[in-house]
């Protein structure tokens, strides 16, 4: 694998999973395709963990799981899983899990692996080949609606953008006025509490 992109998503089966349409660019020149949900993007990640922990990546907050976002907290997420796939690149082994995970039918094979790394590239397999499941939202979870843009003065305050949808991760920041939050690609700051307006948390898996 040389390239690889996130080029949409879709709603599709009875369960209604959301898939994510993905393209490889192999080092053939070919192009090959495929879908993969959000919770096979977790699974995939969970042996990355196992077998290097210090691998730096960034998956998207797991309550974007079952969050039905807006076009921009979507184009966001595609952004995040797409820039998490492309740190797999360029490093043999975990080039290799990648390949497994995208392509489980693929006869990939990888002589002077590991047999750690053998292990969790047909965990990686399984995580590729098995059906997504649907997510449920996490729960004691606080979402809010950006009303207003937000524009941070300092490195310590969060961006935010009209219509984004963002976790409140504290209203207890010891800053009068100020709450904690987390967004879609994973940024965490501080924002105006007056920006934003909280999601009924019976509903918000609905609304957003």
């Amino acid at each position: 694998v040389v390239g690889v992109s996130v080029t949409g998503s879709e709603f599709s089966g009875k369960g209604r999973q959301l898939l994510f349409h993905i393209s490889a660019r192999m080092s053939s020149g070919r192009n090959k395709t495929t879908r993969k949900g959000l919770s096979q993007f977790r699974m995939l990640d969970t042996e990355l963990r196992k077998l290097f922990p210090s691998f730096e990546r960034v998956l998207p907050p797991k309550w974007c799981d079952s969050a039905k976002l807006g076009k921009l907290d979507t184009a966001l997420r595609e952004k995040v899983l797409e820039k998490y796939m492309l740190k797999f690149i360029g490093i043999a082994a975990t080039e290799y899990l990648l390949l497994c995970w995208l392509f489980p039918d693929s006869k990939v094979k990888a002589t002077s692996a590991s047999p750690g790394l053998q292990t969790a590239a047909e965990a990686a397999r399984m995580a590729g080949s098995e059906a997504p499941t649907k997510p449920s939202p996490p729960k004691d979870l606080t979402l809010a609606h950006v009303e207003f843009t937000w524009n941070p003065q300092d490195e310590v305050e969060l961006f935010m953008q009209e219509g984004q949808i963002v976790q409140v991760v504290t209203q207890d920041t010891g800053s009068p006025g100020w709450w904690k939050g987390l967004t879609v690609d994973g940024q965490l700051g501080l924002f105006p509490y007056n920006h934003v307006e909280l999601l009924d948390k019976r509903v918000g898996g609905a609304v957003v």
